[in-house]
């Protein structure tokens, strides 16, 4: 019994911190929260194909922009920091708000983490797509 409420509790924590993130796309980042959306809507699906570290670097190497000076903001930076802060302090107990580097992590550990963390990855991603698509709205003719 207590399981299940840990599960409950879990999952709750999830949906959270994903509807925190969402909200703060949509208000602080109105100009990318469209291809936020979209990103969301995709990320489940390009990292069961590609893998965790490919997908986590491909997010890395859109959010830096034309310019290393000064990177910025995007889909691609949030979704990647979104995903990185709830894993890193999920499975690691560390969140700090802007320098949680999930690529960082499965690269220097071993494969029961990348599991793990892939499963953690996944199942954050289920709430920030609903929220995603529940509170911004579609492009116009789009999807």
């Amino acid at each position: 019994m207590a399981d299940k409420i840990a599960l409950k509790t879990l999952g709750q924590s999830r949906a959270r911190h994903a509807w925190e993130s969402v909200k703060a796309v949509k208000t602080d980042h109105a100009k990318c929260a469209e291809e936020y959306r979209s990103l969301a809507r995709s990320a489940g699906a390009m990292i069961l194909t590609n893998g965790l570290g490919q997908f986590l670097a491909f997010m890395r190497s859109k959010a830096k922009g034309e310019s290393n000076d000064k990177p910025k903001v995007s889909e691609h930076g949030l979704l990647f920091e979104h995903i990185s802060s709830w894993v890193c302090a999920q499975l690691i107990g560390r969140e700090t708000a802007g320098r949680s580097d999930l690529l960082k992590e499965i690269v220097q550990r071993d494969s029961l983490f990348l599991r793990r963390a892939t499963a953690e990855s996944l199942a954050y991603i289920e709430w920030l797509r609903r929220f995603a698509e529940a509170e911004v709205p579609k492009k116009e003719g789009g999807e």
